[in-house]
């Protein structure tokens, strides 16, 4: 016999352990393929499910910030002026308008620069002083976040939260304070009014409310809150503070990146879960 026979046999022993691994590792890796594969499918089965249900909130945006009413009495307003003889304050007042109504027709973007939000809540409140000139608005605004990225169309329900059920019942006297700022990364923006307050009862309500992910038929508090949640995913909140007869404030708050794919980073949270 040979004595190089035990050597081959380790040798082929080697060799089938080998190949048995490789195999093993084989069959993982296309198991991992597998489950990836479905991974994606998945993932794009909640990406086509988000971007239509961003679609459909882009409609109803659209749809809800075109408020006949709230047209019909600032037409109202321009035309008393003219028959006033202010036709420069008619004009202006238009222009505003018309520059609100543009802002409006932005349905293909989410998120817009935080200096347009700002602007368009400007000429929102300058048409609205037309309505109770003893509205007076105070701005405290960090020059870092005219820049910075914020979901379109929050500013303006919240004022006309502000103006409608708070400070309406003063007689539409009242301020407003719009203070914006940078913190821990985050933009912060907070909507102040020195209105009545909510009472014990209405508040926990209304908190409830901003947690109902389908709020999808009205632009009113609720609906932010889940159009802050579909971008931003848990990081984008909307915070309500108030008591009786010290006012309201309302918060928002948004993370600062510069990664635009917000969907992905929804996505990849929901399969983390």
């Amino acid at each position: 016999f040979s004595l190089s026979k035990p050597t081959d046999f380790s040798q082929k022993y080697s060799a089938v352990s080998e190949i048995n691994r490789t195999y093993e590792a084989f069959d993982q890796m296309q198991q991992r393929i597998l489950m990836l594969m479905d991974d994606i499918r998945k993932g794009e089965t909640q990406r086509y499910s988000l971007e239509l249900e961003k679609q459909q909130m882009q409609m109803q945006l659209l749809h809800s910030q075109i408020n006949p009413h709230f047209l019909y009495n600032t037409f109202e307003a321009i035309n008393s002026m003219i028959a006033n003889g202010d036709a420069a304050a008619g004009m202006r007042t238009l222009n505003a308008l018309a520059d609100m109504l543009r802002y409006t027709t932005k349905v293909n973007t989410m998120q817009v620069p935080f200096s347009e939000e700002l602007q368009h809540a400007k000429l929102y409140l300058n048409v609205m002083t037309i309505h109770s000139r003893q509205l007076s608005v105070h701005y405290e605004i960090s020059p870092e976040v005219y820049e910075l990225q914020t979901v379109r169309f929050i500013l303006q329900p919240i004022l006309e939260n502000a103006i409608h059920h708070g400070l309406k019942q003063n007689g539409g006297i009242g301020t407003i304070h719009i203070i914006a700022k940078v913190a821990n990364n985050k933009l912060i923006v907070v909507v102040r009014d020195d209105g009545p307050g909510m009472d014990a009862q209405t508040l926990p309500q209304l908190k409830l409310s901003l947690m109902d992910t389908q709020a999808q038929a009205s632009v009113g508090l609720p609906n932010i809150a889940n159009r802050l949640r579909l971008s931003h995913g848990a990081a984008g909140r909307l915070l309500i503070d108030s008591e009786e007869g010290m006012g309201c404030a309302v918060t928002i708050i948004q993370p600062i990146s510069s990664d635009t794919d917000s969907e992905a980073k929804i996505i990849d949270k929901e399969k983390e879960i």
